[in-house]
């Protein structure tokens, strides 16, 4: 089971992350959504992942390739999507919106989602795209959004608990300050680099509703 962040743990003493009664968040996702997003928020997609692949690759390809050829494409999916992940993970990409508590680490996905329409679309795209070439991304043309939420925290999961994130922050800031003072030409304390390195990301299983964006840039 996905494990809901302690919020009142104090991470060694070293403030890594502010936690509050609200905390702000970063969802990446494409411009051809931000009106269905200002009208009905952010949600999880309500239905078992096998129902979503297979909704998606029926509505994507069915102009171009047959049943049996779909149903390939199906199967080719599942098992690439779930060879990347554990079965508990596998089973929530249903349940949960994704976002971070680093907008970089949002606008990463977010150039994705634009160019080749998330993780079951870029595998669609990916298998037929050489045989179907008319076959389109699904947002061609669309531009990354970064949809910036205010949530409160106790709404946060995470598969680790603060402090072992904590701990594998610091043992990342040992192995790159001395990169930083080569390349950037300063020094970075512990603490510095938690707060412009340390995003991590986060799960939310309900919806996110319009009165809790920020803003969508």
């Amino acid at each position: 089971m996905v494990q809901a962040i302690d919020i009142v743990e104090l991470l060694e003493g070293v403030k890594w992350y502010q936690f509050k009664d609200t905390v702000t968040l970063f969802h990446g996702t494409a411009s051809a959504l931000r009106a269905q997003i200002q009208k009905q928020g952010l949600q999880p997609p309500k239905k078992d992942f096998a129902e979503l692949v297979d909704r998606e690759v029926e509505q994507y390809l069915k102009p171009f390739c047959s049943v049996k050829t779909r149903q390939e494409v199906k199967k080719k999916v599942l098992s690439s999507i779930q060879s990347l992940r554990t079965d508990t993970d596998f089973h929530e990409l249903s349940s949960v919106i994704y976002l971070s508590t680093d907008r970089d680490d949002a606008l990463g996905y977010a150039k994705q989602y634009a160019e080749l329409g998330g993780e079951i679309h870029s595998d669609i795209f990916r298998f037929c795209s050489q045989e179907y070439k008319d076959l389109k991304p699904r947002f061609a043309g669309s531009k990354p959004l970064v949809v910036t939420v205010e949530v409160p925290s106790s709404w946060m999961l995470t598969y680790s608990k603060p402090k072992e994130m904590y701990r594998r922050g610091v043992k990342n800031w040992k192995s790159l300050k001395d990169w930083y003072k080569r390349n950037r030409g300063r020094d970075i304390s512990l603490s510095q680099y938690l707060e412009e390195e340390g995003g991590f990301e986060v799960r939310i299983n309900r919806t996110i509703p319009p009165k809790m964006i920020l803003g969508m840039s």
